[in-house]
C-alpha cells in the first residue's frame, strides 16, 4: 500500500466508528431533511461542528450525498440531500448566500500560508480569526498555497502535512473560508497522492475549496474570482476574467490594479507567511468592505493589515470604484 493511502487511512481511523450512535446519525439526517442549519443541528444533538462533519462523511460512504449552501451572515451551512439521478462529478458553482436587502459584505483576504513550512505563521492565522470575530466578519478568502510542498524548508514532514493542516488550521463555527488551491497544494498531491481538496471536502466543511488555480464564487448577481497562477505564463479564463473582483495569490506582494475602463478590480494579495521572496514580502492580510448596487459590486474599500503590538492594525486604506455592469434582458 502506498504511503499516501496509508496516511489517509490513518486520518479516517481517527473517527471512532464504534462510539458513534447510529440513532444520532439518523436524527442528524432527519434534522437536515427539516432544513436545519449546521449550528442548529449541533445544538439539538449537543455535538461540535467537526463531529457533525465526521457523521456526514460516514453517511457519504453509505451513499447519502448532500449539496451545501453557504450563508454570509453567521458563516452558516445548510445541507441539501442530493436526489438527482443525473448527478455527475462535475463540481457545481459555489454560492455565498446573502439576504435580499444586503448591499454590503465584509471579508478578510489572505494567501500563501504555506502550512508545514518553517516559514508558516499559524500564530498570525489564529490572530486573523480573532480579528474577524472581534470585527463581525464571517468570511475569509484564501488565494492559494494553503499548504507547503517544499522539502528544504520543512517544519513538518511532507507525508504528515495534510493531517497537520486539518488539525491546526483555525476553526470558528461562525467563519467560512473560501479557498482556491495553488501550485504547492497541487504539488503535494503529485508527490504524496494526498488530495487536499478531498480531505477538506470530508473533514473541514468550513474551508470551502472552489477549485484549482482559478474559479469563481457567486454572490448576489455578481462573482468574485480567486486566482493562484501556477506559472508566469498563466492567465485568467474568460469566465474568471468577467468577475467584478479578482483576488490573486502567489506573488507574495500587495498590489491593486484598477483599470477605469474595465469592469473589474484586480487585487494581488500579500502572503501570511515569512517566506522571503522579495523586499516587499512580509506577512499581512487585507480587509475588504464590498458594496453592491442592484446585485453588482460597485465599490471596494481595501485595508492592509499587519500584526503590531499583539493585534492586527491598518497601515493603508484605499477605495476603488468598479464600472457598473449593464444587465442584459
Amino acid at each position: 500500500m502506498k504511503a499516501g493511502i496509508l496516511k489517509m487511512n490513518t486520518i479516517i481511523s481517527k473517527i471512532d466508528i464504534k462510539n458513534i450512535d447510529k440513532n444520532e446519525i439518523k436524527k442528524q439526517a432527519e434534522l437536515i431533511k427539516e432544513g436545519k442549519k449546521l449550528n442548529e443541528i449541533c445544538t439539538e444533538l449537543n455535538k461540535t461542528p467537526k463531529q457533525i462533519f465526521n457523521h456526514l462523511t460516514l453517511l457519504k460512504n453509505k451513499g447519502y450525498l448532500f449539496n451545501r449552501k453557504y450563508y454570509y451572515f453567521g458563516g452558516e451551512i445548510s445541507y441539501i440531500p442530493q436526489v438527482d439521478y443525473l448527478y455527475s462529478n462535475v463540481k457545481p458553482e459555489t454560492y455565498l448566500t446573502t439576504s435580499q436587502n444586503c448591499n454590503r459584505v465584509k471579508a478578510v483576504v489572505i494567501s500563501d500560508t504555506h502550512i508545514g513550512s518553517k516559514y508558516e505563521r499559524l500564530d498570525l492565522l489564529n490572530e486573523i480569526y480573532n480579528y474577524c470575530t472581534k470585527n463581525g466578519i464571517y468570511t475569509i478568502f484564501h488565494c492559494g498555497d494553503i499548504i507547503d510542498n517544499s522539502v528544504s524548508d520543512e517544519q513538518v514532514p511532507r507525508l504528515e502535512r495534510a493531517e497537520y493542516l486539518l488539525k491546526n488550521y483555525p476553526f470558528d463555527k461562525n467563519i467560512l473560508t473560501f479557498t482556491i488551491l495553488g501550485n504547492h497544494d497541487v504539488a503535494l498531491l503529485k508527490e504524496t497522492k494526498q488530495n487536499i481538496a478531498a480531505m477538506l471536502e470530508n473533514y473541514r466543511h468550513d474551508i470551502v475549496n472552489i477549485g484549482y488555480m482559478q474559479d469563481i464564487l457567486k454572490i448576489k448577481d455578481d462573482s468574485i474570482t480567486l486566482y493562484h497562477p501556477f506559472t508566469i505564463n498563466s492567465y485568467l479564463c474568460e469566465k474568471c476574467s468577467q468577475s467584478s473582483l479578482i483576488l490573486q495569490g502567489h506573488s507574495h506582494k500587495f498590489k491593486i490594479e484598477n483599470n477605469p475602463l474595465s469592469n473589474n478590480l484586480h487585487i494581488v494579495v500579500p502572503p501570511l507567511s515569512d517566506i522571503p521572496v522579495n523586499d516587499y514580502s512580509y506577512p499581512s492580510a487585507l480587509e475588504l468592505d464590498i458594496h453592491f448596487d442592484d446585485g453588482n459590486i460597485t465599490n471596494v474599500t481595501t485595508k492592509q493589515l499587519i500584526y503590531h503590538n499583539n493585534s492586527f492594525v491598518t497601515i493603508s486604506e484605499l477605495q476603488n470604484s468598479i464600472k457598473k455592469k449593464v444587465k442584459t434582458i
